[in-house]
């Protein structure tokens, strides 16, 4: 089985992202044979996107595929109109970071995102 990095070496790099993201048709499975739900959605860029919803309608699993922690089973997750199936993740993990509102220790956004992308330490700010 190919490493993420040997998996990334093939894959285009990745331009900077304006910010669309799209669903298209994306079915998921925590466990074989148990669909979480399809989905297909749109968030154009610049825009302000809540997730609300009672607990296990799906947010976090929403939130695992954008930012590529888990991999649809059928469809694609676009970003820009870029299968993010087809990026380098590597190029993809330095332009996103989320923060999730539970976290096992007490964090600030901005401590969060440095450690998503230590490199750009300087472009975060409290």
């Amino acid at each position: 089985m190919a490493t993420e990095d040997q998996e990334d070496a093939s894959r285009a790099s990745l331009p900077e992202l304006e910010g669309d993201v799209r669903f298209d048709d994306v079915e998921f499975e925590y466990n074989p044979g148990v669909p979480v739900r399809s989905a297909s959605r749109f968030t154009p860029r610049r825009t302000t996107t809540a997730l609300v919803g009672s607990s296990g309608s799906g947010k976090s699993t929403l939130i695992s595929l954008i930012m590529t922690f888990n991999r649809p089973k059928s469809g694609r997750v676009l970003v820009d109109g870029r299968d993010l199936r087809d990026v380098r993740l590597r190029d993809y993990a330095a332009t996103s970071a989320s923060c999730c509102r539970t976290t096992p220790v007490r964090r600030t956004v901005a401590r969060t995102s440095r450690m998503r992308s230590p490199e750009r330490r300087d472009d975060i700010r409290a």
